[in-house]
């Protein structure tokens, strides 16, 4: 299975106005010891209209999961 791995605040960012994205068979995980807010960020929370909305995306058959070691703000326990 591929990893999409990530040390930054999101592992996969789908952007404003993206349509038919089809992402499946991944893990998608945090680095090891790494705390992040969103393993999958779908829009920015901004879109003013049905337009800039991201649509069509589909995350199917993988493996989403954070690292049950890390704690908020990356130190490990």
């Amino acid at each position: 299975m591929p990893q999409l791995v990530s040390a930054s605040d999101v592992v996969v960012q789908i952007v404003t106005g993206a349509h038919g994205y089809r992402l499946a068979g991944l893990e998608i995980t945090p680095a090891p010891g790494r705390y992040v807010n969103d393993l999958v960020r779908i829009g920015s929370g901004q879109e003013r209209t049905v337009a800039e909305q991201p649509q069509n995306i589909t995350i199917e058959r993988s493996y989403l999961h954070g690292d049950s070691r890390a704690e908020r703000g990356g130190a490990l326990r």
